[in-house]
C-alpha cells in the first residue's frame, strides 16, 4: 500500500508547525535567537532504518504480463518488500548532512506472470538486488525559539541514485541478467520543530519534513519524527518513524519508491 502523497504530507506538517509556533508564543513572549555562531558542538548520529518498501519502475523497456502494463511493481513483480537501511547523519548549528542506503534483495521470486525488460523475457524464478542511495545537505534558518521549543525552516538538495539488477531464466530456459539505474540532484525545502520535555532537557522530541513538488517531473518528500533521551551532554539515544516518498519522471522512464518504518539511533557530540 502506497504512503500518503507528498502534498498531503506538506499540508499536515505545516499545520502542525503553525500550531507549535502559536504554542511557543504562549510559552515565551520574547523569543531567543538560536545559536548559529558555529560554537555549538557537531553531532554525529548512526541510525538503522527498518522500512517496508513499495513502488514501481516503468517505461517502454518494461512490461508485465500480470497487469499488461509497461511497468514492473517492486513488490508484486520483483518480490521486494523490505530494506536494510544504515544511515549516517552529521548535525551542525545550522546545517545537516544525511546519507542513507536502502538495500533490498529477493532470491527465487516465483513470477506470477512473465516480465520483460528490453528484449529479455523472464518467466522462472528471479533474483533481484536493488539499492536506493540518498544524500541530503540542508541549511537551517531559525523561525522562533523559546525555553521549550525551536522552529526552523530549511533549504538544500538531495542526490538520489536507484540501481537494480535481476537474474533469472528467459523464455528459452537460459540464464539472463539485466540491470538498470537512474540518478539525479533535486532541490529540497522544508521545516521542523524541536521540543524540550521535562526538566534538564534529557527528553526531547522532534519532527521535520522536507522535499519538493516537481510538477510533471514528480515529487520527493522526506518526513520523520523522533523521541530522544540524552543521558549526558555528549550522548543521545533516539527512536522514531521515517517516511520517504519519491516519484520521478524523466524522458520515457518513470520510477516511484516509498520506504516507511521505524528507526533507532545513537548520537555523539564533539
Amino acid at each position: 500500500q502506497r504512503g500518503l502523497p507528498a502534498m498531503k504530507i506538506y499540508v499536515r506538517m505545516l499545520a502542525a508547525l503553525l500550531l507549535g509556533y502559536a504554542a511557543a508564543g504562549q510559552v515565551s513572549g520574547e523569543a531567543q535567537a538560536v545559536n548559529t555562531t558555529g560554537k555549538e558542538p557537531v553531532q554525529a548520529e548512526l541510525r538503522y532504518f527498518c522500512p517496508v518498501v513499495s513502488g514501481s519502475v516503468g517505461g517502454k523497456d518494461y512490461f508485465s504480463e500480470r497487469t499488461y502494463e509497461h511497468k514492473l511493481d517492486l513488490r508484486n513483480d520483483l518480490g521486494l518488500e523490505k530494506a536494510q537501511a544504515p544511515e549516517v547523519k552529521l548535525i551542525g548549528p545550522n546545517w545537516d548532512v544525511d546519507f542513507t542506503r536502502l538495500r533490498s534483495t529477493q532470491d527465487g521470486q516465483r513470477l506470477r506472470a512473465p516480465i520483460t525488460y528490453k528484449n529479455h523475457t523472464y518467466k522462472g524464478n528471479l533474483d533481484t538486488d536493488m539499492d536506493m542511495e540518498c544524500l541530503s545537505v540542508n541549511w537551517h534558518q531559525p523561525i522562533k525559539s523559546s525555553e521549550r521549543m525551536e522552529i526552523w525552516w530549511s533549504a538544500g538538495a538531495k542526490y538520489v541514485r536507484l540501481h537494480a539488477r535481476s537474474t533469472g531464466f528467459n523464455a528459452s530456459n537460459r540464464a539472463e541478467s539485466d540491470e538498470d539505474s537512474a540518478s539525479g540532484i533535486l532541490p529540497a525545502v522544508g521545516a521542523g520543530a524541536h521540543w524540550f520535555l521535562g526538566q534538564g532537557r534529557r527528553w526531547q522530541a522532534a519532527v521535520s519534513v522536507n522535499g519538493m513538488p516537481l510538477g510533471g517531473h514528480g515529487h520527493i518528500g522526506d518526513l520523520e519524527a523522533e523521541l530522544s533521551w540524552l543521558p549526558s551532554a555528549q550522548w543521545k539515544l533516539a527512536a522514531g518513524w521515517r517516511f520517504l516518498d519519491m516519484e520521478l519522471h524523466r524522458d520515457d522512464k518513470n520510477a516511484s519508491y516509498q520506504a516507511q518504518g521505524p528507526f533507532f539511533s545513537i548520537g555523539c557530540s564533539f
